[in-house]
This record gives C-alpha cells, sequence and structure tokens, in this order.
C-alpha cells in the first residue's frame, strides 16, 4: 500500500473518527444512547475508511467481488440510517420516520445476504433466463437507502428547526443541518468520483460538526471560529510574503553573506517587520470583519456601573441595560438565593427575583440534591436551557424545576457567589435578534457574575437592613399601640377602683353602724344562732372595709397623692403590733413566728407608723398564704451603714422569710403590680388567710407604695417556685434611718 493522497486522508479520518468516539462517551456518558449510538456511527465509519484502505491493500481480491466493489456504498447506506436514527433520538420524529428506521434497519442487512447468493462470488446471479450484474443492483440499492435516509433526516432537522423555541436548540439543529450537509457532499463525492481523496475530508469536517451539535453542550460561535482562522491564515500569508520580501531583498545586496543576512533579517522581523505587520493584521481584520468586542472593557465597564450600586431594583436595572447593550438580550432578571431548612429537615434553595419583579410565579425552590442545585451552588457553573433536555446529568430534575424553568422563559442561567455561598442567579432571556448563546459569551458571564458578587451581597445587606427596619418600625408603631391601650386599660382600672371604693364606704359605713346596733342589743346577744350570725356579718364587713382600704390606698399610690405622716418611730412596735394581729392565724395553722429580737436594737426611722403597718400587714398575710400548715414565718432585720452600694444613704433592713412554695423568679417583679397573682386565681380559695388564699391582688402593690413613699426600697428573693421542695421566699424592706 503506498502512501498517497487518498491513504493520508484515509489516516487522518480514522483519527478524526477515533477521537470523536472516545470524546462521545467522555462528554455524554457511558450510559447514554445518544453516546452508544453515535459509537457505533463512528464504527461504521471507520470499518468503511479502513475497510477501504485494506480493500486497496493486502487485503484485495480476498473478498466475494460484489461485496468488496461495494464496500464503500454499503458504508454509506449504513451512514446514513445511523444518522437519521440518531438525530430521531435527538430530536422529535414523526411515525413514518419511525417505520422507515425499522425497513432500514431490516433492509440494510439483506443486502449484505444479497452477497451470498448463487453465483454472487463471479458477480452475476440468474434471474429465469437472463443474467444480471450483482454489482450494479447493489450499488442502485445502497445509493438508493443512502438517498433515501439523508432526505429523511434533512426534513426532521428542518421540521424541529422551525419549531426550536430556545436560540441556543436551533443553533444546534443549524449545526447538525450545516455539518450534515457537508456530510452528504463528502460522500456524493465519494459516489461521482470514485478514490477521491478530497471527499473523506469534506465528510469527516462534517462529521466533526455534527458532533459538536450532538455531544457539546456548549457550541463555540461558528463566525468567530470562522474569523480566527481566517484571521490567522491572514497573518501567516503576511508573514511569509514579507520574510520572503526581506531575505531576498537581503541575500540580493549582500550576497555571499547569508549568515549575515540572516542576523540583519531576524533583528528586522524584531525592531520593525513583526509591529508593522500587527498593525497591518488589525487594520485588515476591522476592514473585513469590524469591530470585535474588548472583553477587558466590557468588564472594566460593568465593574464601574455597578460598584457603588447598593439597591437590587437599581442593580437588577442596570444588569438589564448591560445585558441589552453586550449580548443583545431582549430580558434579564437577577434572583436572591437563601438556603431554608423546613421543620422536618428538608434542605431547599429559596430563589426569588430580586428588585421590583414580585411575580409569583417566579418564585421557586430548588432541592439541594437536585442537579441544577450541584451545578450552580457546588460547581459555579452556568446552565443554559437546552441543556436540561440534553445532557443525562439533568434526567434527575423534577418536573415542579422544569415548570419553573419553562415559566421564566429565560435561555441562560449564571450563578453567583460571594466566598463560598451561593447568593444569587442572573438569568438572561433570548437574543433580540435570535442568535444563540455562545461558549464565549457564557465565559464572559461569569465574568461579569464575579464582578456582580460583591455588589449583590452589599445589596442584599441593604435590603435585609430595609426590611428589618420596617418590621421594626412596625413592631415599634404595634408597641407604642399596645403600650397606649394597656395605660387606657390601667387608668380604666384606677378609675374603676377609685370609683369602686368610694361608692362602697357609704353602704359599708352603714352596714357597720348597724352590725354594731345589732351587737349592742340584749336580746339578740343572749341567742347563740343570732349571735354567730352577727359576728358572720361583722367579720365579712370588716374583710369589705379592709378591701376598700387597700383599693383606697392602691388609688392615692397610682394618683401620686399618698401622703405619709413623718415621724421617729422604732419599726419593733409595728412590726410586734402585725404579729399580735396575726396570732390567732399562726395558731389556725400551725405556722410558727421567728421574731428575732436584734430588731429591738434596730436604730429608729423616719416614717408613718399607720403606713409601715399596712405595709408590713401585707407582708405577713401574704407568708401566711404561701406557707403550708406547720411551716416557720421569720422576721428579722439588720442596719445598713452608709455608703452601701444598693442603698447608700444607709438604714433599716427588714426582712420577711417563709417556707413557702416559693416565686419563679420570672415574677419577682411582677408580683408588685396590682391584681397580679400567681398561678391560676380559679384554683385559688377565698380564704383571707388560708393556704393559697385567694385576693384582690392589692396586697404587695400597696408595700411597694409605701415603700418608696418614704424613700426605701422592697424587692424579693426566692430560687423559685416548687410545691413539694418548698424553697420559700424572703422579702427585703429597706427604709432610711431617721438621722
Amino acid at each position: 500500500m503506498s502512501l498517497d493522497f487518498l491513504t493520508v486522508a484515509s489516516l487522518v479520518s480514522i483519527v478524526l473518527h477515533l477521537v470523536m468516539l472516545v470524546l462521545a462517551f467522555v462528554r455524554r456518558g457511558w450510559h447514554s444512547r445518544m453516546a452508544r449510538l453515535w459509537a457505533v456511527l463512528m464504527l461504521v465509519n471507520l470499518a468503511r475508511v479502513g475497510g477501504g484502505m485494506m480493500l486497496r491493500g493486502p487485503w484485495q481480491g480476498r473478498f466475494i467481488e460484489p461485496f468488496a466493489v461495494n464496500w464503500e456504498e454499503y458504508g454509506l447506506f449504513a451512514a446514513a440510517l445511523l444518522l437519521l436514527w440518531l438525530a430521531a433520538l435527538q430530536y422529535h420524529m414523526l411515525p413514518n420516520q419511525r417505520q422507515m428506521l425499522l425497513f432500514g434497519a431490516v433492509l440494510w442487512p439483506a443486502g449484505l445476504l444479497a452477497n451470498f447468493l448463487p453465483g454472487a462470488s463471479a458477480g452475476w446471479i440468474p434471474l429465469g433466463r437472463r443474467l444480471f450484474d450483482l454489482r450494479a443492483v447493489i450499488f442502485w440499492f445502497n445509493l438508493g437507502g443512502w438517498v433515501v435516509f439523508n432526505v429523511m433526516t434533512a426534513q426532521l432537522l428542518l421540521r424541529n428547526y422551525r419549531q426550536a423555541r430556545f436560540p441556543t436548540l436551533r443553533y444546534r439543529i443549524f449545526l447538525w443541518l450545516y455539518g450534515f450537509g457537508i456530510v452528504f457532499l463528502g460522500g456524493l463525492l465519494r459516489v461521482l468520483v470514485p478514490g477521491a481523496w478530497y471527499g473523506l475530508l469534506v465528510e469527516a469536517l462534517g462529521m466533526t460538526l455534527v458532533f459538536l451539535a450532538v455531544a457539546w453542550p456548549r457550541l463555540p460561535q461558528m463566525g468567530r471560529l470562522v474569523r480566527n482562522v481566517l484571521n490567522e491564515g491572514i497573518w501567516l500569508g503576511m508573514q511569509l510574503v514579507a520574510y520572503a520580501g526581506v531575505y531576498l531583498l537581503i541575500v540580493s545586496l549582500l550576497g555571499e553573506y547569508r549568515y549575515l543576512a540572516a542576523a540583519i533579517m531576524a533583528l528586522a522581523v524584531m525592531l520593525v517587520l513583526n509591529p508593522v505587520m500587527r498593525t497591518v493584521q488589525g487594520r485588515v481584520e476591522r476592514w473585513l470583519f469590524g469591530e470585535e468586542q474588548d472583553v477587558t472593557e466590557i468588564v472594566r465597564q460593568f465593574g464601574q456601573s455597578v460598584s457603588n450600586v447598593l439597591d437590587v431594583d437599581l442593580l437588577s436595572k442596570v444588569l438589564v441595560e448591560l445585558t441589552a447593550q453586550v449580548f443583545d438580550a431582549s430580558r434579564a432578571l437577577i434572583f436572591l438565593v437563601e438556603l431554608e431548612v423546613s421543620p422536618e429537615g428538608e434542605r431547599t434553595y429559596h430563589i426569588r427575583p430580586g428588585g421590583r419583579e414580585r411575580n409569583a410565579a417566579y418564585v421557586g425552590r430548588l432541592p439541594v440534591d437536585s442537579p441544577l442545585a450541584s451545578v450552580w451552588a457546588r460547581e459555579r457553573r452556568a446552565v443554559i436551557a437546552a441543556e436540561l433536555e440534553m445532557l443525562p446529568r439533568y434526567y434527575g430534575v423534577r418536573e415542579s424545576t422544569r415548570a419553573w424553568i419553562s415559566r421564566l422563559g429565560m435561555d441562560v442561567f449564571i450563578p453567583v457567589h460571594a466566598r463560598d455561598e451561593w447568593i444569587g442567579l442572573i438569568a438572561l432571556g433570548p437574543k433580540r435578534s435570535g442568535a444563540s448563546y455562545y461558549a464565549e459569551d457564557i465565559d464572559l458571564l461569569h465574568m461579569l457574575a464575579d464582578q456582580t458578587a460583591v455588589v449583590l451581597q452589599n445589596a442584599r445587606l441593604v435590603e435585609s437592613l430595609l426590611r428589618i427596619n420596617s418590621e421594626f418600625r412596625n413592631a415599634y408603631a404595634a408597641m407604642e399601640e399596645a403600650h397606649e391601650r394597656l395605660t387606657r386599660i390601667d387608668r380604666t382600672k384606677s378609675d374603676f377602683i377609685s370609683v369602686t371604693s368610694h361608692e362602697l364606704r357609704t353602704p359599708l359605713t352603714v352596714l357597720s353602724g348597724y352590725v354594731q346596733m345589732l351587737q349592742d342589743e340584749p336580746e339578740l346577744q343572749r341567742r347563740e344562732e343570732f349571735r354567730r350570725l352577727i359576728q358572720g356579718i361583722a367579720e365579712g364587713a370588716e374583710r369589705l372595709h379592709e378591701i376598700v382600704e387597700s383599693m383606697l390606698d392602691v388609688t392615692a399610690i397610682d394618683l401620686r397623692e399618698f401622703q405619709v405622716t413623718r415621724q421617729i418611730i422604732k419599726l419593733e412596735d409595728v412590726l410586734r403590733r402585725v404579729c399580735r394581729y396575726h396570732a390567732p392565724v399562726f395558731r389556725e395553722r400551725k405556722q410558727q413566728l421567728e421574731f428575732d429580737p436584734v430588731i429591738a436594737e434596730l436604730l429608729p426611722v423616719l416614717g408613718d407608723p399607720e403606713a409601715l403597718r399596712k405595709a408590713f400587714y401585707q407582708l405577713v398575710n401574704n407568708a401566711v398564704k404561701y406557707t403550708p400548715d406547720g411551716g416557720t414565718i421569720t422576721i428579722t432585720g439588720r442596719e445598713i451603714p452608709a455608703g452601701d452600694a444598693a442603698f447608700p444613704q444607709g438604714g433599716v433592713e427588714i426582712l420577711v422569710r417563709d417556707t413557702g412554695i416559693g416565686i419563679d423568679p420570672r415574677y419577682h417583679e411582677l408580683i408588685f403590680e396590682k391584681f397580679y397573682q400567681i398561678g391560676d386565681v380559679e384554683l385559688h380559695s377565698s380564704g383571707k388567710t388560708k393556704f393559697k388564699g385567694g385576693g384582690p391582688g392589692l396586697g404587695l402593690a400597696i408595700v411597694r407604695g409605701v415603700v418608696e413613699a418614704h424613700g426605701g426600697k422592697v424587692w424579693v428573693e426566692s430560687p423559685g417556685h416548687d410545691e413539694e421542695t418548698l424553697p420559700g421566699s424572703t422579702f427585703h424592706v429597706v427604709l432610711p434611718r431617721s438621722e
């Protein structure tokens, strides 16, 4: 086998087909039907080209003559059938095309079997009394199948081109058609001019374009590719002409001094020729192809335009304007992305449009295990809408996600990352010109996304601050409204207390007078049942009198009208008076009172003895009510020196300690508010001194009012509330000394 043009072209074709065979599995995956079918097509072409080389070489004459002569046509028929199958697998096909595929899959092996008919080895087959040239029959059989299946492939591609929704998909089908046309032209050259080496190269070139359309997700711009090839060709031609001219000129001048001529030529090329030719090349390129976009300048201008934008609305507007200028995009959106975790632990990306776009249909949720989330969040790669239908890795994308992308009507999506966090998504609609987004466009969009990252992060922070500020203003307004409402309620309660207490005093005075008259009647006192009834009425009237007095005191405290008469008093006298009043209660409840003798040694204070009696009465009464039967109540005191951190002016501190149920630390302040009671009011007993007995909830409010009116302080200490362990409570009352 001699090394002629046909052999070289065959070797080049074999290498190209082997490369495309390997890349098909690399790009589409081993499990892709497209990759497997493409591999079969490549093997058929390799067998056709490689077999042709063998039939011209050492294997010549070793096959059945019609089979060997029509080897090329068998390969063309099979390749045309596989190309139709490949196009039908990638795009929608008609029912008659499916039937023709099945028919061709049966017809082609039948054509092979025809070589084994009687007489086929001689090239002739008998039909009746006549002999037919089997080589001609097989030639026209294969040629007819080749033409029919090529026409059907062209029909399928043209129909899908007209129906394609995405420009990227139209561009891919156009590349399919373009490459398919070149493949058909190469096959036609091989049929019309047997042994034409250029037919193999033309066919290999067309098959390369078809391979790009089948296996390459992001296609380069063919116009730019052609432009670069032509540009480099022009540059190479200019170099050859310039170098040859300079070399001939120097040699003609220097003659036999060739080495010197070579050195001078190298120096001239380095200093003069290359810069001049580059300038000329640039002018020729602009004259032939026009101005090309300067990527560096685009990125610089984009960065300047968005660098000071802190508003998502404005950023979205700027993005639309810039992309419309640079990419001729019909529309653009910028999305904000936030990772959310549901109560069930499901993690999803919440994708919502930024800016003034409020269309609820544009809001999407993407599970973190979605293939799209993997590409956008982890791989940081752009996705073209057409890729969702094309690449196997997206076959697992949920229908809800596909429906969301379909509603958006966008062609390309570019993720935006701030450090390791996916924070945004830029989406561009179709180009106004109807052109596709090429691989070069995607690279430029990634650069712009990097420029957008910091700006979008700042815009998100500003938006969050504005949202928080708005929520804070709303919450503050609601709080102000609630405070005003509570103030009105509190004022209403104070008015109610004031009116009620004053209105009750008159009938209570009358009731007390009649009770006193009944108690003074000897006839009634002699009868036990009447005496008991009168005593009950008297005790009730006294209890009601205490409540009315408490209500009046609280009203005076609220209105800042609570007046105290100051005189020097010993707290021991006030406390013993309170304890004597509660002595019957201590005996009834079997409670033990521990009165610390140190109280007698305390310095006197300046205060109102009656007001202080009311305050300590309420404290002791509170201790009695919340201490179980058999408990202990301790009253002790100490002097506070001047300069103390809690009470700098110095004073006297009285402590009322019990072994009761205690008070939850959360309520240590609330218990001093009027009407506040610990626990469920409905579960309280009605007795004044019974365990957890009820009351109007005014006692501790009076204590605080009286103590503060004297310039003192009151507070409670308790580890907590527990009716089993009985942690107890300690009330502290600090009053200033008389000195």
